[in-house]
C-alpha cells in the first residue's frame, strides 16, 4: 500500500519526465530541416569574444558543435575576426547569415 505523497511524487516525476521528453521532440522538430539543409556541408562558426568568457556557454556551444559533427555537419570554428570575414565573404559573393542561439 502506499501514501498518498508517494502517488503524488510519483505523478508529479512522470509529468517532469513527459515534459522534458516533450521539449526534446520540439527542439528535434525544430531541427530537421537544418539538419536536411546543411548535411555534408561545411559551417564556419565564428567562437570568441563573450562566449569564450563564459563557461556554460561554452560548454553548450561546444556540446552543439559536436552535435553537429554527429549529424554530419562539417563544422569549422575560426575565432574573432569578423568584421574581416564578413567583408571578403562579401567580395566572394558569398551569402552569410548570422543565427545567434541560446540553449
Amino acid at each position: 500500500v502506499t501514501n498518498t505523497s508517494e502517488l503524488t511524487a510519483n505523478t508529479e516525476h512522470r509529468e517532469g519526465i513527459m515534459k522534458e521528453f516533450v521539449q526534446k521532440v520540439r527542439i528535434l522538430t525544430e531541427s530537421l530541416p537544418y539538419i536536411k539543409e546543411f548535411a555534408n556541408k561545411t559551417v564556419v562558426i565564428k567562437y570568441g569574444g563573450e562566449a569564450l568568457k563564459d563557461e556554460v556557454v561554452s560548454k553548450t556551444i561546444i556540446e552543439d558543435i559536436a552535435l553537429m559533427k554527429y549529424i554530419g555537419i562539417k563544422p569549422v570554428i575560426v575565432h574573432g575576426g569578423g568584421v574581416e570575414i564578413t567583408e571578403l565573404l562579401n567580395k566572394m559573393n558569398v551569402k552569410t547569415f548570422y543565427k545567434i542561439v541560446f540553449s
